[in-house]
């Protein structure tokens, strides 16, 4: 039983080392990605919610491994959003001028 325990706590350090935001900026973040592409944000919450459904229910590393999911997604979808503003941004002049 100690062993399994022991495991758990080492694989869920693991997935830990994945994760590159607190909660709350996590949060804030996949929150974020629902503006820029609607889509692949709402995949990261999906993920977002198995997360904390995980946590709930005791299992740390698959809460982990979500909430990094979510994280990913997140940025994934934040960065087309951009990428999608800077195009329209470059588009604009050419659109004034008829083209």
């Amino acid at each position: 039983m100690e062993h399994i325990r022991v495991e758990e706590e080492a694989a869920y350090r693991e997935a830990c080392r994945k994760l590159l935001f607190s909660d709350g900026t996590r949060t804030a973040l996949v929150m974020l990605s629902l503006l820029t592409l609607f889509p692949v944000g709402i995949v990261s919450i999906v993920f977002w919610i198995l997360a904390r459904k995980a946590g709930g229910d005791g299992k740390k590393k698959k809460e982990v491994e979500n909430y990094h999911e979510a994280e990913t997604m997140a940025l994934t979808s934040i960065s087309f959003g951009l990428c999608a503003v800077l195009t329209i941004l470059i588009c604009i002049p050419q659109l004034k001028r008829g083209i």
